[in-house]
């Protein structure tokens, strides 16, 4: 038995392990960013609530707000499309059990090879999928940031109605 190819070997190894624990990492940070999103919502809702309750000329708080809550609906739908499993190739299971029945019959380098290449098809598909829920991840993040600037200009301009409100009349 010859180790031609070892290293190799456990490189794809560590990088599938590796792909694996990045696509875990994605999937919890897309359900945190829905989370956020929604808890955000509701605080949107309550300054939409005040906006019209005071509602005046001159008062944008209201249609801040509105796109701030618009923005976070966006940003959570996109959380949750990241957060979606997508496919990636894995051994098929009629593949392993013609790999068991070749168990004591192989050599140990086309086994070796053999392995790699179902590693690497695995590894070149989780990758794909997880660049795409990255990307999505990026854009509700972005969402985010967005949503968060408008709350907090309707915020600052509830305020400044209220200001004038309590302080002219």
């Amino acid at each position: 038995m010859s180790d031609q190819g070892a290293a190799y070997s456990y490189f794809l190894v560590e990088e599938l392990e590796r792909e694996s624990k990045r696509r875990e990492s994605i999937d919890s940070r897309a359900m945190a960013t829905v989370a956020g999103s929604g808890a955000i919502v509701a605080l949107g809702g309550l300054i939409l609530t005040f906006g019209q309750a005071s509602a005046g000329k001159g008062n944008h708080s209201v249609g801040l707000a509105t796109a701030a809550t618009l923005a976070f609906l966006a940003a959570a739908t996109v959380a949750i499309v990241a957060g979606l499993p997508r496919r990636y190739k894995a051994a098929e299971v009629a593949m392993l059990r013609a790999m068991t029945s070749r168990l004591g019959t192989d050599h140990e380098d086309r086994a070796r090879r053999f392995c790699a290449k179902r590693r690497l098809e695995s590894l070149e598909t989780l990758r794909d999928g997880n660049n795409l829920k990255a990307w999505l991840l990026i854009v509700a993040q972005g969402c985010q940031a967005i949503g968060i600037l408008l709350l907090v200009l309707a915020t600052w301009r509830a305020h400044i109605v209220l200001h004038v409100i309590l302080h002219v009349g």
